[in-house]
């Protein structure tokens, strides 16, 4: 068996400052035992793990090869086992009740689980990048591989097990996690669970899992467009209306219930290896120390009161890690000293000290600071060769080279799952859809590549190079492709092609298909509009020089590498409205709201109205923007140089990040994840938002 990495659950400390009538000791995470070398993340860096030490919430830890760790959480075991990392995620007990919460969040390795027998209204579970594991039992074993598969063994008791979808997870806003699609979705994924009884164990299989947080995240995606539009209630009701009509349809409402259905947990007996019967005899090891059991003095105290408001309004306040409540709150506490944190989406968290006085009234306003920077570089893979394209699908992040290498990376840990050398440098992007990777290289084929393993499925020769990371067009049922030879081809599934079509000049633009359409830029200035069934030209308009376009409204929004900006009919290629930017343009632009992001090589980012045209504003960034514009709802990320800008609608720059060399790749965001390609070789992932 390969040696496996773990993360576990962290421990919380429970602060009884309500009106508690009794004082609740603290819980406790301690280090029990070390065998070999095991370290803490400290300040950013890893320091020795001691023996007897204190663990919070957030801690992480890992153990070298052939180390182990055990930590005692309450009354509560686990070992974590060689080659193994951990972070505790979640430990709380309700100062009222005793009831306690753990959960022990797992990347990869192997972990040794032997929990309390749980009182009703207790949990204990551990989670995976692909499965979560709720305690019904009292010992089992996880172990996460590098290729994100997760295996559970059931000793003694009840296991439930579920996939994790990171889809779901990532919902922050509460309208959207409370949507009736959303919630049905999460209904589905408990019906996907799977009891593992004892002496069984399951695998939760990373492709499958991958397959449905793909479909999950296209559901998701929908669901918050509709949620955060900028309307008026009443178009969003009409909307709200129309998405669960859309919802109800037998093919979507199919995809919902395909949620539950995937076949990504396999159970099986436990098999009598020497290997398992060592796992059976370890847990016998495994015991609880005594108990630390804080002295608790009874005494009377005159209560005071914290009374605090934040700005913005919608933060939201923790007093000694328990929400207190969201942008003003009030409470009689005990006196002592308090730990305060405000939080909010956007904004730099805030975090006090406050002494409370016996019979003190304390008032405190709290304003949090915006821009939040983004200073938490997550990890900076060296591939050893100019990365030319970057782009995430589920756990993985999939990187390109000038020198062909293909790969697949795992979001979490910077692992290579797989790699593939395709024998030519990759000339064009990466486009993914479903299971399939669709790129070209510069021997003049078109791949299609298994995203889960890198295996090639096909490839077509064609007349011309596809390059400048232009991207094919894919659609349920073909690829549409052109070449800087000025062939453009239409591609089934299966790699045979349907037809060819030959332009006058070459194709240096990712062309673009609308309403049947297949849109086309020609390196001679021309605009070629051709039938997407047959190839057919329905017409051509002459731009007058190289130019790149987006669509958007039944209108080609184009700029000229001169600096011409145009807005076309979609129906027969007519001005409708013309600009100019001011400087030459070598990247697509963008159709955001009501308008058309430009940005030029010289680092200037330019606004124009789609109606007319009208010059909305000018940022300069003062370096040379080379790669495409990629945006979300927060946020427009240029880059320049060295530097990625995110801007706001207005071209503001909310902030910026500066890599160790010039940046070679648009930015690929999921979540709170950023992912760029630098030219020396680097892959670097980190937080759009701060996160502690």
């Amino acid at each position: 068996m390969k040696k496996l990495s773990i993360v576990l659950v962290s421990a919380l400390l429970a602060f009884p400052f309500s009106c508690a009538k009794k004082e609740v000791p603290q819980v406790l995470a301690q280090v029990t035992f070390i065998v070999g070398e095991a370290f803490q993340l400290k300040n950013n860096d890893w320091a020795p793990l001691q023996m007897g030490g204190s663990l919070r919430e957030n801690d992480r830890i890992k153990t070298a090869p052939e180390a182990s760790v055990d930590i005692q959480i309450g009354e509560s075991l686990v070992r974590v086992k060689e080659s193994s990392e951990v972070t505790l995620a979640r430990m709380y007990k309700n100062s009222e009740t005793g009831l306690e919460e753990n959960t022990l969040d797992l990347a990869v390795g192997t972990l040794l689980a032997k929990p309390k027998k749980l009182a009703k209204g207790d949990s204990f579970s551990v989670k995976t990048p692909t499965a979560v594991a709720g305690v019904r039992g009292t010992m089992f074993v996880v172990e996460a591989d590098p290729a994100r598969d997760t295996t559970i063994k059931v000793m003694d008791g009840k296991v439930q097990v579920a996939k994790r979808i990171p889809a779901l997870e990532s919902i922050q806003d509460s309208t959207v996690k409370d949507s009736e699609v959303i919630k049905k979705l999460e209904e589905q994924v408990e019906k996907s669970a799977v009891t593992v009884t004892e002496n069984k164990e399951c695998k939760v299989e990373a492709k499958a899992v991958d397959e449905t947080n793909k479909k999950v995240e296209k559901i998701v995606d929908k669901v918050e467009k509709v949620e955060k539009a900028q309307v008026t209630e009443e178009k969003k009701t009409e909307m709200k209306k129309e998405l669960q009509q859309e919802f109800q349809q037998a093919e979507t409402a199919k995809v919902i219930e395909e949620v539950a259905s995937q076949k990504s947990i396999k159970t099986a007996e436990i098999k009598e290896t020497p290997a398992n019967k060592e796992l059976k005899k370890e847990f016998e090891t495994i015991k609880v120390a005594e108990p630390v059991k804080p002295v608790v003095v009874e005494q009377k105290v005159v209560k005071s009161e914290l009374r605090l408001k934040a700005n913005p309004g919608n933060a939201s306040i923790f007093v000694n890690g328990e929400m207190a409540g969201t942008g003003e709150i009030k409470m009689e506490l005990k006196p002592g000293t308090y730990t305060v944190k405000i939080q909010a989406e956007g904004y730099q968290d805030a975090q006090y000290e406050y002494e409370i006085k016996s019979g003190e009234t304390l008032e405190k306003l709290v304003a949090l600071q915006r821009p939040l920077p983004l200073n938490r570089l997550r990890w900076n893979l060296d591939v050893r060769e100019t990365v030319t394209s970057v782009i995430y699908w589920g756990m993985d992040v999939i990187s390109a080279t000038n020198k062909g290498m293909l790969a697949a990376i795992n979001r979490v840990t910077a692992v290579k799952r797989w790699e593939r050398d395709m024998g030519s440098p990759i000339s064009s992007g990466i486009i993914a859809d479903g299971n399939v990777l669709y790129f070209a290289t510069a021997d003049e084929n078109l791949h299609a590549v298994a995203t889960y393993d890198g295996q090639v499925l096909w490839t077509q020769k064609l007349e011309g190079a596809i390059i400048n990371n232009m991207v094919p067009v894919v659609t349920p049922l073909e690829v549409l492709a052109a070449t800087a030879r000025g062939n453009v081809y239409s591609i089934n599934k299966y790699g045979a092609v349907n037809w060819t079509s030959k332009l006058d000049a070459g194709v240096y633009e990712t062309p673009m298909l609308a309403n049947g359409t297949l849109f086309v830029s020609g390196a001679d200035g021309m605009l070629y509009a051709l039938n997407a069934a047959n190839g057919r030209q329905n017409w051509a308009a002459d731009m007058g020089s190289k130019f790149k376009f987006v669509f958007a409204n039944n209108v080609i929004y184009a700029v000229s590498y001169y600096g011409a900006v145009s807005g076309l009919s979609a129906v027969n290629g007519s001005v409708l409205w013309k600009k100019e930017a001011g400087e030459s343009v070598a990247v697509q632009p963008l159709v955001l709201y009501d308008r058309i992001i430009v940005a030029g090589v010289k680092g200037r980012v330019a606004a124009f109205a789609l109606a007319n045209g009208a010059p909305l504003y000018v940022s300069e960034l003062g370096a040379q923007v080379r790669n495409n514009m990629t945006y979300t709802d927060e946020a427009i990320y240029v880059s320049a140089d060295k530097t990625l800008y995110a801007l706001d609608r207005d071209g503001r720059v909310q902030w910026n990040y500066a890599t160790q060399a010039r940046i070679n790749t648009a930015a690929s965001i999921t979540g709170n994840e950023i992912y760029l390609g630098l030219d020396s070789g680097q892959i670097i992932s980190f937080n759009r938002f701060l996160v502690r």
